[in-house]
């Protein structure tokens, strides 16, 4: 004979059976990045040739990526074509004060891995273009972004 316990809910006539069900989440801790340096072509001369800055070397941007322990993320830049680096004081629409950086890559890829105890060191380095013969002397700057996000 089977246990009349583990009988299903059933309803006869003139009766009614109901069951329930628990609704249930796993909350993730919130996935952060955190600037910590910049990316830092070497300095260079008018009519140079393009630069390179890898993403494992010491003046690529660096970046502390906080969330849940052992989680995954993806990386992806939010200017992907690249971006320009306008003289200080010049203007972005003379090709002399404007120098262009490209091909943004990280030392991850395009998705890591948070450690054990929630934490990543993201580095990003890209190619800076080649100088014109006239480049206008000076600092020359522009900001990109970078994101991460749960898959």
């Amino acid at each position: 004979p089977r246990d009349s316990s583990q009988r299903p809910a059933r309803a006869g006539p003139g009766s009614s059976a109901s069951a329930s069900a628990q609704a249930k989440v796993t909350v993730k801790k919130a996935i952060k990045i955190t600037w910590v340096r910049d990316l830092q072509f070497l300095e260079a001369i008018q009519g140079d040739g393009p630069d390179t800055v890898l993403a494992s070397a010491a003046n690529a941007a660096q970046f502390t990526v906080t969330g849940q322990k052992s989680a995954f993320f993806n990386v992806v830049f939010l200017q992907p074509a690249g971006i320009d680096m306008v003289r200080s004081g010049g203007s972005s629409s003379n090709p002399n004060d404007i120098i262009s950086v490209i091909n943004f890559s990280s030392n991850m890829g395009a998705s890591g891995t948070l450690d054990l105890s929630g934490q990543a060191t993201l580095q990003v380095g890209a190619d800076r273009a080649a100088l014109t013969p006239n480049q206008n002397d000076g600092e020359y700057a522009g900001s990109f972004g970078v994101q991460v996000v749960y898959p």
